[in-house]
C-alpha cells in the first residue's frame, strides 16, 4: 500500500526484458534507508519487489503484464522515475489510498502553464473509464493527484509548485505514455454497486425493495459518476 506521494527521483539503471518478463536496476538513495530483500517499492506507480540492493540501487523482477500493461517497457536506461517506499502503519496519509497496481494507461494530450502550476490534460481510457469523479483522486506516474477537469474522453489535473518540484510530471511531453491507477475506494464502490444490481436483476424481490437499492443511474444523477 501506497500514498502517491513522492520519496524521490531515481533513475533506470538497466532493463533486461525475456519472454517471462525480466527485471530492472533502479538508481536510488533515500528509498534505500532501512530496505530489505522482499520490501516493496512503488517505481512510477508500479509496485515491484526488490530482489537485490546495494549503497546506489535495488534491482526488482518483472513479470510479461508489467511489461505490457505499463510505461516500464518504454522506459529507456537513464530515464527519471518516480520512486516511493510502502506505506507503514503510523505514518501519515498525505495522499490517498494506492495500492501499486496500474489500471491502465493514458496518454498526454496537452500540458498546459496556468499562472504557477501547470494543467495537464490526458486521454481518458476504457481501462479507468467509470471509476473517476470530479474532485476525486486519481495516481499519475506514482502521484496522487486531484482531477480537476472531466470531458467526454479526457481528464485534467493541476500540478501545484510543490508537485512540480518534487516529481518530474511538469517534464511530460504531448503523447507520452502514463501509468493511471484510479481511486481504490471508488473501484470498490462501482463493483459492489455493479454486484448488487446483478443480484437484484436476477432476483424476484418486490419493487419495494427494489426502491431501497442505490442504481448506477442515481449516483450519476447525483454527480457522483460521470
Amino acid at each position: 500500500m501506497f500514498t502517491g506521494l513522492i520519496e524521490e527521483i531515481g533513475r533506470l539503471g538497466a532493463i533486461i526484458k525475456t519472454g517471462a518478463g525480466g527485471s530492472v536496476r533502479i538508481s536510488a538513495s533515500k528509498v534505500l534507508e532501512g530496505v530489505k530483500l522482499g520490501d516493496s517499492i512503488a517505481v512510477d506507480g508500479v509496485c515491484l519487489t526488490v530482489s537485490k540492493y546495494d549503497n546506489h540501487g535495488f534491482n526488482a523482477d518483472i513479470m510479461p503484464a508489467t511489461l505490457t500493461q505499463t510505461r516500464i517497457s518504454g522506459l529507456r536506461v537513464g530515464s527519471e522515475v518516480h520512486l516511493e517506499r510502502a506505506l507503514r502503519i503510523g505514518d501519515r496519509l498525505g495522499g490517498h489510498f494506492v495500492s501499486g497496481h496500474v489500471d491502465g494507461q493514458s496518454k498526454v494530450i496537452s500540458l498546459k502553464n496556468e499562472g504557477d502550476a501547470y494543467r495537464l490534460r490526458f486521454e481518458r481510457s476504457k481501462s479507468f473509464w467509470a471509476h473517476v469523479v470530479h474532485k476525486g483522486s486519481i495516481t499519475i506516474n506514482g502521484v496522487s493527484l486531484t482531477i480537476d477537469g472531466i470531458g467526454s474522453d479526457w481528464l485534467e489535473v493541476s500540478l501545484v509548485k510543490h508537485t512540480q518540484g518534487e516529481t518530474v510530471l511538469a517534464k511530460l511531453k504531448e503523447g507520452d505514455i502514463l501509468n493511471i491507477e484510479s481511486d481504490m475506494l471508488l473501484k470498490y464502490a462501482h463493483s459492489l454497486i455493479v454486484q448488487s444490481g446483478s443480484k437484484m436483476d436476477d432476483s424476484s424481490q418486490s419493487s419495494t425493495e427494489n426502491d431501497n437499492n442505490i442504481t448506477m443511474s442515481q449516483l450519476q444523477q447525483a454527480g457522483f459518476l460521470y
